[in-house]
C-alpha cells in the first residue's frame, strides 16, 4: 500500500512539473482571430448548434408551456440554436421549433466551441486588451484631382487627425499609394492643384501652406500664410503659379510665388473675418472672394485693384459664400447654409439665376458636353453652360 501510493505521489510529482497548457495558453492561438467560422456562417456567442428546415415547419413563441404559433419555415431556411427544452430547439428571442423528423440539427465540432469560448470570452475587469492601432484620422475634409508625370489619375484627399494627413490616391487601381502628415495641422479646408500637378494644402490651425509633388512624392512646408491667420479655407492655382488663398479670423487673402513667398493682402471687407472661398477668372485676371458673416461675393481686379461687391441683396442675409468655381465664363457660388448654387457671368458680374444643391460646389467642365455636375438631395445632376445673346 505505501508502495502503491509513493507510486501515486512519484507521478503526481511528475506531472506537476510537466508543461500542461491551461485555458489561458489554449486561448493565446485564437490572439487578433474576432470571428469564429462554422460551415460558411459565423458561430455566434452562445450558439450551440444549427437548424436546417427540411420541410415546412410551424414557429412557435412559448408562453410558459403554451405554444402559440408565429408562422412557418420554409424548406432550406437555416437558424442558430442557443438553447433546447425537451422535444423543442430554441432559435432565440423566445421562439421554438419542435425537434421531429421536418428539421436537421448539427452541432459544431467540440474545438470550434472552444474558439468560440475563447475568442467572444468577456473581458475580465481591469485587463486591458490590444485592439489594434489608434485611428487617427476618420473625416475626409477636401479633396482635389490631379495626375502623376505617367499620365495616372490621381486622387488627394486630406483627413482630419492629430496630425491631419495628405492621402494620395492611384483612381485606376483604386489603391491607397502615399500618406503625409500635415505638420502641426490637425485639420485641412483647403486643397487645389496647379497646372504642373503639384497639390498644395492649406492647414488649420497653422495656416501653413503644403505642397505636394507626385513626381517625387515628397510633401514640402512652404510656411506660415499670414502673421495673425489661423486658418486657410480655400487655395486658387494661377496659370503662372502663384497661389492665392483665403482665410480667417481676420477674413484675409494672401499670394503665394513659389521662389518669392507669401504676400498678404489684407481683409478683403471691412468687418468681414471670413474669407471663405476663392476663384479666379484669367481672362479678366478677376480674382472672386467668397467671405462671411454676412454673406458677400468680391470681385477683385488684380490688375486695378478695384473690389466690387456683387451678391444680390436677397442673398445677403446668408451665413457666407461657402465655395466658389469659375468655369468657361460662368462663376458659381455656394451659399451657407442655403442648398443653393449661385451663378453669375464671370467677365460682367451679372447674376443669372439659381441652382438647387447639396453638394459644396460643381465639378470641372467636360469639354464634350460642355456643362459642370454637382449634386442634390443624393442625385447627381448637370447643367449646360449656355451664354444667352
Amino acid at each position: 500500500m505505501k508502495r502503491a501510493f509513493s507510486i501515486i505521489v512519484g507521478l503526481a510529482l511528475l506531472l506537476a512539473g510537466l508543461p500542461f497548457a491551461n485555458a489561458e495558453d489554449n486561448c493565446s492561438q485564437y490572439e487578433g482571430i474576432e470571428k469564429v467560422w462554422w460551415d460558411g456562417a459565423e458561430l455566434k456567442p452562445g450558439q450551440i448548434g444549427r437548424l436546417t428546415a427540411l420541410s415546412s415547419t410551424p414557429l412557435y413563441k412559448m408562453d410558459g408551456e403554451n405554444k402559440i404559433y408565429a408562422r412557418t419555415l420554409k424548406a432550406g431556411e437555416l437558424y442558430r440554436i442557443y438553447a433546447f427544452k425537451p422535444g423543442m430547439l430554441s432559435v432565440g428571442g423566445g421562439y421554438y421549433v419542435v425537434r421531429d423528423s421536418r428539421v436537421n440539427y448539427g452541432t459544431p465540432s467540440k474545438a470550434k466551441l472552444e474558439a468560440a469560448a475563447c475568442v467572444y470570452a468577456p473581458v475580465p475587469a481591469g485587463q486591458l486588451v490590444n485592439i489594434g492601432p489608434t485611428i487617427q484620422n476618420i473625416t475626409a475634409m477636401a479633396a482635389a484631382t490631379g495626375y502623376a508625370p505617367d499620365g495616372t489619375p490621381l486622387m488627394y484627399v486630406v483627413m482630419q487627425g492629430q496630425p491631419a494627413k495628405l492621402i494620395v490616391m492611384d483612381l485606376l487601381q483604386n489603391k491607397v499609394v502615399d500618406q503625409k502628415p500635415l505638420g502641426t495641422s490637425t485639420s485641412a479646408w483647403a486643397i487645389t492643384v496647379d497646372a504642373a500637378q503639384n497639390a498644395w494644402i492649406g492647414g488649420t490651425p497653422s495656416e501653413h501652406l503644403y505642397r505636394y509633388n507626385p513626381g517625387t512624392k515628397t510633401l514640402t512646408d512652404a510656411g506660415k500664410a499670414t502673421v495673425k491667420g489661423t486658418s486657410i479655407h480655400d487655395l486658387e492655382a494661377l496659370p503662372d503659379g502663384t497661389i492665392y488663398g483665403s482665410g480667417s479670423p481676420n477674413g484675409n487673402v494672401f499670394s503665394y510665388k513659389p521662389g518669392q513667398g507669401f504676400t498678404d493682402l489684407g481683409q478683403v471687407l471691412p468687418d468681414k473675418k471670413l474669407a471663405r472661398s476663392v476663384a479666379y477668372n484669367e481672362k479678366t485676371n478677376t480674382l472672386f472672394v467668397g467671405v462671411g458673416a454676412k454673406a458677400q461675393l468680391v470681385a477683385w481686379n488684380l490688375a486695378t485693384n478695384k473690389k466690387q461687391a456683387i451678391l444680390p441683396a436677397a442673398y445677403q442675409g446668408e451665413t457666407s459664400v461657402y465655395d466658389l468655381d469659375e468655369e468657361n465664363g460662368f462663376l458659381f457660388a455656394k451659399l451657407e447654409p442655403s442648398k443653393k448654387i449661385l451663378v453669375f457671368n464671370s467677365s460682367t458680374y451679372a447674376f443669372l439665376g439659381e441652382l438647387p444643391a447639396s453638394s459644396r460646389g460643381v465639378s470641372p467642365v467636360l469639354g464634350r458636353e460642355n456643362a459642370v455636375y454637382f449634386t442634390h438631395q443624393y442625385t447627381l445632376k448637370n447643367t449646360a453652360l449656355i451664354r444667352k445673346k
